[in-house]
């Protein structure tokens, strides 16, 4: 049994297939349908007048049912929501409990008992402690089922169509430099409704766009590069709308772009923001959260008033005392191709839950509405306004410094501290194999002296010519292309940043030098042989990324050689 909707179908889990026969036995009349979603049962009450008598007998019936069955109707997480009465004198009751008339459906909660969990439960062995969920039963890992005989069957509802997609793209060319882009995205598409993924982030490119315009056109403002607005579609398909979109113009945007500012969704939570970001941009992104109020006022009274304030406090970074942990890059959204494929130096910024909750437990779920957006996340839409303002002020950052806010030094920071990282986890492990890492070591250092003269020679704004400017930029902006390697990582060809790419284990995680504790990771587990073909690979690819770095370095002077 399932429920229709416009954006597809809900399909019970196992717990509802295994009674449904017996739920869709019951006799309920024309004007009352059973329905089975995802995680509860629901009503819906379609009759009206003497008819709503009948309802009521069904609203009893199916609570003793699924008594019969060891569920149970509670009704204290009964969510309102019946059709409106015809007659208002009339209550509808379930265990005694009156039930609010409305115009919608009535959801009932249903709470399974202990006696019938203990008769399905998975076998393997106990999940970790992490993944236990709020049953009372032992959460287990599979494979099976403990009870002998029974089956998972899944109905699977997928439409193999080719479906056209659409970008919308738009563009406010730059009055200096109409040559060089800051681009923004967020992705239009969504799983269900999608309130906060991603239609959080794509309400705050609209209120983005709207303030750019107002500002052009109230004082005559332009930016000096162009700032381009990117609504990507068929994200949560693969990232199909920005990556084809890269693509098709990468050649122009490998020699033009400046930065990728990505929204995926503007909030997940109203605890924090959280930021995954290259390191070249780390100044640009402090520096603007130190501009914005925070939009929680109980951290204003507790002598925090901005969002970096409170950033910084919630998730501070170990190795900086003092300043707020920034995550590293990975394949979760749009900014992928930019950043991976194209070195072009991205980031993606969200206000989100505290350090204790791993995700947000609406996530791509039926619940995510407008309603829970704006009776529970963000009352007033307070947090939409700060990541807003935040994104608007990176992008004004980077489309009018006449010389590019890069943080050169930041990365060589993020460098050596990842080659740190590298000797710590795998250090003693290389070392039985006699493989030299000192050209390695030599490399960072020379990529770190380099950043570090270039930046103590920059000269101030007021004093760089427009030429000067111009050069000091597009030297910039090279630092980050000269991490790819066209050939890709080892094993995986469609990963090319040889610094910062997404883990092999975990596409949503960035990862430091992934190529190399890629090969390394699980090592000692392989065959002889496949041992010899990881060490080869990880020589080889050692040899790349140092390389590279050598390159890094010397694009920040205006030697060839």
């Amino acid at each position: 049994m399932e429920n229709e909707t416009p954006q597809g179908s809900i399909l019970s889990p196992l717990l509802f297939n295994l009674l449904m026969e017996q739920l869709v036995a019951l006799p309920f009349h024309t004007g009352t349908v059973l329905l089975s979603y995802a995680d509860d049962l629901a009503l819906m009450v379609t009759g009206k007048g003497n008819k709503l008598r009948k309802t009521q007998q069904a609203l009893d019936l199916i609570s003793e049912k699924c008594q019969d069955l060891g569920l149970k109707i509670s009704a204290e997480k009964t969510r309102a929501m019946m059709l409106k009465a015809a007659d208002p004198a009339w209550q509808l009751r379930v265990q005694g409990i009156d039930l609010a008339w409305t115009n919608s459906y009535q959801y009932l909660g249903v709470q399974y008992l202990t006696n019938f969990l203990a008769h399905s439960r998975m076998d393997g062995a106990e999940a970790p402690v992490e993944w236990q969920g709020g049953l009372n039963l032992t959460y287990r890992l599979g494979p099976g089922l403990e009870t002998a005989g029974w089956k998972v069957k899944m109905d699977v509802h997928t439409s193999n169509i080719p479906v056209t997609i659409y970008n919308v793209v738009a563009m406010m060319q730059g009055s200096e430099e109409p040559d060089r882009y800051v681009v923004l995205g967020n992705h239009r598409d969504a799983w269900i409704f999608g309130s906060l993924d991603p239609s959080s982030g794509t309400a705050s490119l609209l209120e983005l766009s709207r303030v750019l315009t107002q500002l052009r056109n109230d004082t005559g403002w332009s930016p000096r590069r162009s700032v381009v607005l990117c609504s990507w579609a068929a994200e949560e398909y693969g990232l199909i709308g920005s990556m084809e979109w890269i693509e098709q113009f990468g050649t122009q945007l490998m020699d033009r772009g400046v930065v990728y500012l990505n929204v995926d969704m503007a909030i997940e939570g109203n605890v924090t923001l959280r930021a995954k970001s290259a390191p070249l941009l780390y100044d640009a992104l402090f520096q603007a959260a130190a501009k914005v109020p925070n939009p929680n006022p109980d951290e204003v009274t507790a002598g925090r008033p901005t969002v970096y304030d409170t950033w910084a406090l919630s998730t501070p970074d170990s190795s900086h005392p003092g300043r707020p942990s920034v995550l590293s890059l990975g394949g979760g959204s749009d900014y992928l191709g930019f950043q991976d494929k194209y070195g072009i130096p991205s980031l993606d910024i969200r206000y989100t839950h505290g350090p204790d909750m791993y995700t947000e437990p609406l996530y791509h779920t039926l619940y995510e509405t407008f309603e829970l957006v704006d009776e529970l996340f963000d009352i007033g839409f307070h947090y939409h306004a700060a990541v807003t303002q935040l994104w608007a002020i990176i992008a004004v950052d980077f489309a009018d410094s006449k010389v590019l806010p890069f943080s050169l030094v930041e990365y060589s920071s993020y460098v050596a501290d990842a080659h740190t990282d590298l000797l710590q986890h795998y250090g003693d492990l290389i070392a039985t194999r006699n493989i030299s890492m000192e050209y390695f070591a030599e490399a960072i250092d020379q990529f770190s002296q380099a950043t570090a003269n270039f930046s103590s020679n920059l000269p101030s704004e007021d004093l760089a010519g427009v030429l000067e400017a111009r050069r000091i930029n597009d030297q910039m902006m090279l630092v980050e292309r000269s991490f790819l390697d066209r050939q890709g990582l080892p094993r995986r060809p469609d990963y090319n940043h040889v610094v910062v790419a997404p883990s092999s284990s975990d596409e949503y995680a960035g990862n430091a030098f992934a190529g190399l504790t890629d090969a390394l990771n699980g090592i000692e587990s392989l065959s002889p042989e496949e041992q010899e073909d990881r060490w080869r690979e990880f020589s080889q690819h050692l040899a790349a990324v140092t390389h590279f770095l050598g390159v890094a370095a010397k694009v920040l002077t205006l030697d060839l050689w």
